[in-house]
């Protein structure tokens, strides 16, 4: 029987209907008393059998199933009556087992054949034959019972007791509740023990619970199934052991839920759900927990004896976690007493207790400390704590730092979070110091979204004195002596294309004490305007369009088209525009002042100020490829002070702030014109077919008053008259000469919007920007042509020229070149990636190095001037990278897809260790990367800058940097890092780092011999995350940075 299902329901044990059928039995049926060997050759195979039992009545009457078999009982019982031999009849016969197996198959019968004692052995034929049914009474029942799904009692009128203990068994039968559902290839029926034995890929679903083997017995009685696999002789494997083993087949599995046991025996209580499990194993997360023996009397409990946990897929684990007894509470926590670290088998270490959590997701609970060494803090126990998963919401975490010289810190953080509603944190410190100081700091982020549109930023950082400097864990923050908070509240409208945002913020140098405070900040940026839209604008600025239906597809042709009838439709007034921000600013600022005594002390500056910006721009195409975009810009400042100016007897200006209202008003004008020139160079070398140079040329004009002038009264024009004494000795009375003193000053200097500029400009800028591409085609394994583009490289130029200044008019001549002619796109062998660009810049004049300043003469109209060193370079600076990478000498020679797979499992991937990180409001990072996807990888940079600003004092710097990974076998990786100063002959940094892959556990050095956080450290750890704290540490070096 190649499938049998079963279905069984409520309480009652299957009821069998048969659903085959007969054929009339002849006349001369008692002539055939055995089975001739025409019927044996029509002897067939019953491909499926099904068995269905329902909540009804045990059994439930088929009249004309019950006259049926009546008559061939009566009719059998007269053939036998006629038969010389007859097989001894027994009143109550001895259970055997029926078995529905697969036989030979023929065109026109199926025969089923009974397997029991020698008596007791006949066959149901059906189909046209010549066959007919012979066989004792007894057997009847058991015979039809393999083909049928509804079995009435008056089958078991030859043994009473049956009856009657079925029936006792029917009132008292248990609360089976839903459909349960079996299948196997082969299943018997061992009616008078209740009982149904499915063999070969046997499946029982019940309630969620599903019970897979090789065998499953169940016992209707005991509401009991019992699952054992079976040996397969004819498959062996000598991958793990050098003697072949017997393979074992359908091992037994059981599934409840999410959870899984694997065992050599398994037992299942169909009505409690509790089991009993021998060498069994079930997998949580990463780990696997095994036992000989798992008895599981609840849902979520299950006691363990003689077992152990392990993240090891190898069989046999390499480490695990032993223990005699074992509680395991599913979905919380695993109990051992006592437990002992075996490597092997060999212990290692043990306690006389010990709790694994097996809960997933965040969970409380203790974190493990760890143990370093400081130059300055000495030998140190540092994180540990408590960590507590109040809710789904927030958490906190405290941790408590030990330090042999300095004493104690004691850290929190707490994190919370509403889904997309808002999250943030708050996180702080107290380092209480045995010198008697003590130190605090608090920091803390909050966001928030209140709608799509509006939403809040917010976080901020609150320290006492000298804290930064005195926290040497931290490089970092030890750098760091400036605390910022800031907080915006943002809002816009995209129907309108505006958007409004309030800041506020507090900035405070730890050093000088001097701080800043912006209380607040308001800005608001309103949408494009235009004056005179045309319908395509209108259509597009539309924002309360929610479909419009897609357009029709065009050629290249037609699209070019198309494009000329828009540029056609759309006049020169439809692209004028106007644009209008404002900002509306208040500070506060303290600075350290000198008093009338000669002390410092605190001067606390408040400044306000508004200025609103509004800009006129009108974009044209001439010519069709000419673009043209004149704008003009105008800004208003509306201000609540600003200076009023006087001269002391010196002639030195001083100012007193002048209180009320003050406006300022600037503007300027602009017109900038560019277009694009395309050059096409055919090569046909290989797959490259063309090289385009691209030329884009703009030119800029650009005017601006000079707001220093009278007129526009911004500048205070400042004159003193001062009688000064002339000292003659050939004089003998005092004369005096009158000396007049004049300034101009600008009364808005030092605003909160900045001061007053005095440069008048009428000047233009020029631009050239050259870009090189390449065009490559290529064919597909379908033949079809593929086109590409790459850019090889770019090279612009800039200057400018002022007509309205009085003297050196020509601005510097800057140039920048950039190549990247290898990047992911176009790798060429180990080449993964390759940029170099150099930026320079030269003055048009010459340098006057007694004075130190520029002269207004022209660099090629000095002495000696020859060949086309016709300008001064006042700085130029070179940038390349390179990363190349590939296979591992050492690696072995990959398996082809095409060759036969090994037998073996390949372990599953872990996760890698998490390093000691700085974990403040979920930031975590790892502290170190392997070496990638590649076996080897080398990334290589160089750096050269020069500044020649004054010819007499250049500066110059030169580094280099170099970083190689390497996995030198499947269990060992190599990195190592350096950046060299050639110049200084010093290297500025160092890292060497190796790590060994000891399958379940990670071992990892490093080592950096100077900079912050000199030292090495040394680790030994488990992979998987809920056992990262198992682990051993070493660390030495006196630098302050001590976390890796």
């Amino acid at each position: 029987m190649n499938q049998a299902r079963a279905c069984s329901s409520s309480a009652d044990y299957p009821r069998h209907e048969c659903r085959g059928h007969f054929s009339t039995l002849s006349a001369n049926a008692a002539d055939r008393h055995s089975v001739s060997p025409a019927g044996k050759a029509r002897r067939g195979t019953l491909n499926q059998a099904r068995a269905c039992s329902s909540s009804a009545d045990y059994p439930r009457q088929n009249f004309r199933f019950i006259t049926s078999l009546t008559l061939s009982v009566l009719i059998t019982i007269l053939l036998s009556a006629c038969v010389t031999t007859q097989p001894e009849i027994r009143t109550h016969p001895e259970p055997f087992e029926t078995q529905a197996t697969s036989d030979t198959t023929t065109a026109d019968s199926t025969m089923i054949s009974l397997d029991g004692p020698p008596e007791m052995r006949g066959f149901i034929t059906t189909g046209p034959g010549p066959d007919s049914l012979l066989y004792p009474v007894e057997t009847i029942a058991d015979s039809l019972e393999l083909d049928s799904t509804a079995l009435d009692s008056s089958l078991f009128a030859a043994d009473s007791t049956a009856i009657d203990s079925l029936a006792g068994t029917k009132q008292n039968e248990s609360d089976l509740d839903t459909t349960i559902v079996y299948s196997a290839e082969n299943i018997f029926f061992r009616v008078p023990d209740r009982v149904t034995v499915l063999t070969g890929k046997a499946a029982v679903e019940y309630k969620g619970m599903i019970l897979r083997a090789h065998r499953i017995e169940v016992d209707w009685t005991a509401d009991l199934m019992s699952a054992t696999p079976t040996l397969d002789t004819l498959y062996t494997d000598s991958t793990n052991t050098e003697i072949d083993t017997i393979m074992t087949i359908g091992q037994p599995t059981f599934t409840d839920g999410d959870q899984t046991i694997e065992g050599s025996l398994l037992k299942v209580n169909i009505k409690t759900r509790g089991g009993y499990v021998e060498n069994g194993d079930t997998e949580f997360d990463t780990g696997i927990y095994h036992g000989a023996q798992i008895q599981k009397v609840s849902d979520k409990i299950l006691y363990v004896k003689d077992g152990y946990f392990t993240t090891s897929m190898d069989n046999p684990p390499d480490y695990k976690f032993t223990s005699s007894e074992m509680k395991m509470l599913v979905g919380d926590k695993v109990v051992g007493r006592p437990v002992v670290l075996r490597f092997g088998e060999v212990p290692v270490f043990a306690l006389p207790f010990a709790v694994f959590s097996i809960q997933r997701g965040r969970r409380s609970g203790i974190l493990i400390p760890t143990f370093g060494q400081s130059g300055s803090r000495g030998r140190n126990l540092r994180g540990f704590g408590y960590y507590w998963a109040a809710s789904d919401y927030w958490d906190l975490e405290t941790r408590i730092n030990f330090f042999e010289k300095t004493g104690l810190m004691l850290s929190s953080t707490m994190v919370y979070k509403n889904r997309d509603s808002f999250n943030g944190g708050i996180s702080g410190s107290i380092d209480n110091q045995n010198t008697g100081s003590q130190g605090w700091d608090v920091d803390f982020r909050h966001n928030q979204t209140f709608s799509p549109t509006m939403r809040l930023n917010a976080k901020g950082s609150f320290m006492s004195s000298g804290y930064n400097r005195t926290d040497v864990c931290n490089a970092n923050r030890q750098l760091n002596q400036r605390l910022r908070s800031n907080a915006t509240l943002s809002k816009n409208w995209p129907d309108r294309g505006s958007s409004l945002s309030m800041n506020v913020s507090h900035e405070q140098d730890l050093i000088d004490k001097t701080n800043s405070q912006t209380l607040p900040n308001m800005r608001y940026n309103h949408g494009l305007i235009h004056f005179f839209p045309s319908e395509k604008q209108r259509k597009s600025s539309d924002k309360t369009l929610l479909y419009e239906p897609p357009e029709k597809r065009l050629t290249p042709s037609e699209r070019i088209a198309q494009h000329s009838l828009d540029d056609e439709d759309e006049k020169w007034y439809n692209s004028l525009t106007m644009s209008y921000s404002t900002n509306l600013r208040n500070n506060r600022d303290e600075n350290l002042v000198y008093n009338d005594a000669g002390e410092r002390e605190l001067h606390e500056t408040w400044r306000s100020g508004m200025d609103h910006n509004i800009s006129f721009k009108s974009p044209q195409k001439v010519i069709k490829y000419l673009n043209i975009n004149p704008s003009i810009s105008y800004s208003e400042d509306w201000l609540l002070e600003r200076k009023k100016w006087f001269l002391d007897e010196n002639g030195d200006a001083y100012s007193i702030q002048e209180r009320g209202f003050f406006q300022r008003r600037t503007f300027n004008a602009n017109l900038n014109s560019t277009t694009k020139i395309y050059g096409y160079f055919p090569i046909n070398w290989g797959t490259v077919q063309t090289v385009r140079h691209v030329l884009t040329p703009t030119i800029g004009l650009r005017y601006q008053p000079d707001f220093s002038d009278p007129e526009f009264g911004y500048y205070q024009q400042l004159e003193r008259t001062v009688s000064v004494p002339i000292i003659d000795p050939d004089i003998p009375d005092t004369t005096y000469e009158d000396v007049t003193y004049s300034s101009e000053q600008d009364r808005y200097s030092g605003s909160i919007l900045g001061g007053t500029s005095r440069t008048r400009q009428l000047s233009t800028t020029f631009s050239l920007g050259n870009l090189f591409q390449m065009k490559r085609v290529e064919l597909d394994d379908e033949g079809e042509e593929i086109e590409s583009k790459l850019d090889l490289f770019t090279y612009n130029l800039s200057t400018s020229y002022n007509f309205a200044a009085d003297s050196m008019r020509f601005g510097d001549l800057s140039a920048n070149f950039r190549a990247s002619p290898i990047t992911a796109k176009n790798q060429i062998g180990p080449l993964k990636q390759l940029s170099v660009d150099f930026t320079t810049r030269h003055s048009f004049y010459q340098y006057d190095v007694e004075n130190n300043r520029r002269v207004n003469k022209f660099y090629w109209d000095r002495e000696n001037a020859s060949g086309l060193n016709v300008l001064r370079m006042t700085s130029f600076s070179t940038n390349s990278r390179f990363t190349i990478s590939g296979p591992s000498p050492f690696a072995p020679r990959e398996v082809r897809a095409e060759s036969k797979p090994d037998t073996v499992d390949t372990p599953r991937t872990q996760e890698n260790i998490r390093r000691d990180i700085n974990d403040r409001f979920g930031d975590r990072s790892e502290r170190f990367t392997g070496a990638g996807n590649s076996p080897w990888t080398i990334t290589g940079t160089a750096r050269y800058s020069l500044s020649m600003d004054n010819p007499m004092l250049p500066r110059e710097n030169l580094q280099i940097g170099a970083t190689l990974s390497l996995k030198l076998t499947k269990m060992w990786s190599f990195s190592y890092g350096t950046n060299l100063n050639l110049l200084t002959k010093d290297i500025a940094s160092s890292n060497l780092m190796v790590t060994r892959d000891l399958e379940s556990w990670e071992g990892t050095f490093s080592w950096r011999p100077q900079g912050i956080g000199q030292g090495f450290y040394l680790k030994i750890g488990i992979k998987a995350p809920m056992l990262r704290d198992v682990k051993l540490e070493q660390r030495r070096g006196s630098g302050p940075l001590r976390q890796y």
